[in-house]
């Protein structure tokens, strides 16, 4: 029931980006164990872990930007 306006990334210069791969699957959290960065000279979203992560762990990020953000999301968890 979602649309995919809300799976995109801002980007520079007013654009917008989609996150192919891996990257499209990590859901949410306002804990999360991993944070996105938008690498925008090589084109990419780099995902770094924010702690150790255990095999068979889900990988969240936060989709509000910053991993210490507890703002709402746009969409019901």
């Amino acid at each position: 029931d979602t649309f995919l306006y809300n799976y995109y990334f801002s980007w520079e210069n007013n654009a917008s980006a989609i996150c192919l791969g891996d990257g499209s699957l990590y859901n949410h959290s306002i804990k999360p164990n991993s944070n996105y960065i938008k690498d925008f000279s090589n084109g990419v979203i780099r995902f770094v872990a924010l702690k150790d992560i255990k095999s068979g762990e889900e990988i969240l990020v936060n989709y509000n930007g910053t991993p210490d953000c507890d703002k709402k999301v746009w969409f019901e968890i």
